[in-house]
């Protein structure tokens, strides 16, 4: 039962969505409250060892096990679980959906209320704080529905495209240098080798145009890969930081937690070749990605990601702080991970004396 997809997804729910999914099944039949009760208590309590038998004795007691009747239980309260998950997503791109709304009702030919609900989409857009690169492609896109609703009613001459088309070419730009740090990154670790078209002409665009360099979905992956691909190019890795300070809120939690794995890797590429002095560094990284709350998977933090910041810790002679951390943070460990010797926090004390 613990590996079944029921039991997965409930344990990676947030205690909001948690709450959510309450809410949702209240109008469902009794046992499927049970068992999502049932499920719950048994989590909380880490009893990681979920038996469908005893699931059927809690909810059905006094009945001869069922299988298939436990199975349909299982369904039933799942299919609540996945309309949260999806419904969260569907309120997340509500400009997304008052865009395809446009666009519906322009095909019918109400051009007046397609406009309507553009400038719906366009005030969701520009009331937003993250301005990612999705920000301004989702501008391109609204320009293109104003363009095709001008275009149908004959127009044209109200049409413009200067806007338009700096979006786009802002977006794809900020597209490839991210996607280029990734595959970097991703090259270092597999040993692969990819074909990357536009991307030397992109890098010497964009190293001319101080424009482009000041925008920060541009500028911070622009840096941070010419970084990551000559780690003597100091200058980038301090420009990159420059911008990140200034516009750490212009991203997502998603993307901020990708920007701050690139600059964590150059950190240790450095620090693999013997530049010590980027420990402290690298730990301003995992420190203020921990304030963000960027590192964390659902519920829980990536064993790896823990493992790091322990060594990082210690190497920078920050036992009280590592063990803080370790007390903080165990209890969202992995449970597989939680009683590992090496993060017993008596053994981190000990390290202070040079007993580690």
């Amino acid at each position: 039962m613990v590996k079944s997809a029921l039991v997965r997804i409930i344990k990676a729910l947030t205690e909001k969505e948690l709450r959510q999914v309450k809410q949702v099944i209240e109008k469902e039949k009794k046992e499927v409250k049970a068992l999502f009760q049932f499920l719950i208590e048994n989590l909380n309590a880490g009893n990681i060892v979920l038996a469908k038998e005893q699931a059927f004795a809690t909810i059905f007691p006094g009945m001869a096990y069922d299988d298939a009747k436990i199975r349909q239980v299982m369904h039933r309260l799942l299919i609540p679980i996945k309309s949260v998950l999806l419904n969260q997503q569907i309120e997340k791109r509500s400009m997304l959906n008052q865009l395809l709304l446009s666009q519906v009702l322009r095909e019918k030919g109400l051009w007046d209320l397609a406009i309507k609900e553009l400038e719906v989409a366009k005030n969701l857009n520009e009331n937003q704080e993250e301005r990612t690169a999705g920000y301004r492609y989702f501008s391109f896109l609204i320009l293109r529905e104003l363009q095709e609703n001008l275009a149908q009613q004959d127009h044209r001459s109200e049409m413009e495209f200067q806007n338009s088309y700096s979006y786009l070419v802002h977006a794809f730009i900020s597209g490839i240098l991210r996607t280029a740090c990734y595959i970097h990154n991703h090259q270092n670790l597999f040993k692969k080798s990819y074909e990357l078209p536009f991307l030397d002409a992109i890098l010497k665009e964009v190293g001319q145009n101080e424009e482009l360099k000041g925008y920060a979905p541009i500028g911070i992956y622009f840096y941070i890969y010419r970084a990551l691909t000559d780690e003597n190019d100091i200058n980038a890795f301090l420009q990159f930081k420059r911008l990140l300070a200034s516009a750490s809120k212009t991203f997502s939690s998603s993307e901020l937690k990708e920007i701050y794995q690139n600059a964590i890797n150059y950190c240790t590429q450095k620090i693999n070749h013997g530049h010590n002095e980027m420990i402290p560094v690298i730990m301003d990284f995992y420190e203020t990605g921990l304030d963000l709350k960027i590192f964390r998977e659902g519920n829980t933090i990536p064993n790896n990601i823990y493992r790091d910041i322990v060594q990082y810790g210690l190497k920078n002679n920050k036992a009280e702080w590592v063990k803080a951390f370790m007390d903080h943070h165990k209890p969202i460990l992995h449970p597989a991970y939680r009683e590992v010797t090496f993060y017993n926090a008596p053994q981190i004390l000990d390290s202070k004396n040079g007993k580690r």
